[in-house]
């Protein structure tokens, strides 16, 4: 509401602006700035509403909101300059529910700054120590703890390792589900986990470099809907990934194609147990995978190849 009226008060004719589904009604201000200003707009799908809300249970096909949220989605892309998404998973999902503007939608990965992002050694880590964590091989999951997130599939591993004292999964963030995940640690009783809130953005790099293994997860039926731009932090910092996902979701490709890590469908807890396990005795692996990661993040999400995508799409360079 306080953005509307600055921007039309500050925008020219000539400017590009640039909308988001963060928040989701980005969509509506984008729809009221072409039609009332006539202003060119990119057009960055994060999150795809309201399918994510259909799959969910909250709206039905049926539902009145539902069915103008898609003509507000097809309109908006319509006007576009292009429509950018994260994963060619939503790309499909989007050519296929609107077919007539296939050409529109275009895939741009996240970013990363790989120059700042370099691992830091747990020795040299404040964070390590600050939290004693220094002999502790760390499986972390670090994030929004939403819906659209598999937390099943890691408590079950961490059941599964609560013997082995020297294996801690620490989970750093917060969201909807971050209640019932501590319910259900304590619960199980799972002394070999260890929570943290959100991190502010200059311990980010320290908080990440904790990691020997990262854990970026999607529930089951979100294949499309959402892409886990936290990924690219972990691969730049050269840390290994267990994706769990379902199979048809593009990170199960990615992961299985350059080796950053290793896929796992959802509730199955036990194989990503034992990769643990496997990792923690098997260095060569771990440093073979974490340089994949490295080597990727660099090749595929670094800031300026990111933003360079963006300069031609918006006409800034040739």
């Amino acid at each position: 509401i306080q953005l509307v009226p600055i921007l039309f008060i500050k925008i020219k004719k000539r400017d590009k602006l640039i909308f988001t589904t963060e928040p989701p009604w980005g969509i509506l201000i984008s729809l009221i700035f072409s039609n009332l200003r006539n202003i060119s707009y990119l057009l960055i799908i994060y999150d795809f509403y309201p399918e994510i809300l259909l799959h969910q249970g909250i709206l039905q096909k049926n539902n009145l909101i539902y069915k103008l949220w898609n003509i507000a989605n097809k309109i908006s892309i319509k006007k576009s300059i292009n429509t950018v998404v994260l994963s060619e998973d939503m790309q499909s999902i989007i050519q296929n529910r609107y077919k007539s503007l296939s050409e529109k939608v275009i895939v741009i990965p996240s970013w990363v700054d790989t120059k700042i992002m370099q691992k830091i050694s747990k020795k040299e880590n404040p964070f390590v120590k600050k939290y004693n964590l220094e002999d502790k091989f760390i499986v972390l999951y670090s994030g929004n703890q939403g819906r659209m997130h598999d937390f099943n599939t890691i408590i079950e591993a961490a059941k599964i390792l609560k013997k082995n004292k020297d294996i801690y999964f620490v989970f750093i963030g917060d969201g909807p589900k971050n209640k019932l995940l501590r319910s259900k640690v304590k619960s199980l009783n799972l002394k070999n986990t260890f929570f943290l809130p959100f991190q502010d953005k200059e311990n980010l790099i320290f908080s990440l470099s904790t990691a020997d293994i990262a854990i970026v997860s999607q529930a089951k039926n979100t294949s499309g809907f959402t892409a886990p731009s936290k990924l690219y932090g972990h691969l730049a910092l050269s840390t290994p990934v267990a994706i769990i996902s379902p199979y048809n979701s593009y990170l199960r490709k990615i992961v299985r194609k350059y080796n950053f890590g290793k896929w796992f469908p959802n509730d199955n807890g036990l194989s990503l147990a034992k990769w643990i396990i496997d990792l923690r005795k098997n260095k060569k692996d771990l440093i073979l995978m974490g340089e994949n990661a490295r080597k990727y993040s660099i090749d595929y999400a670094d800031k300026i190849k990111v933003i360079n995508h963006y300069k031609k799409i918006l006409n800034l360079i040739d």
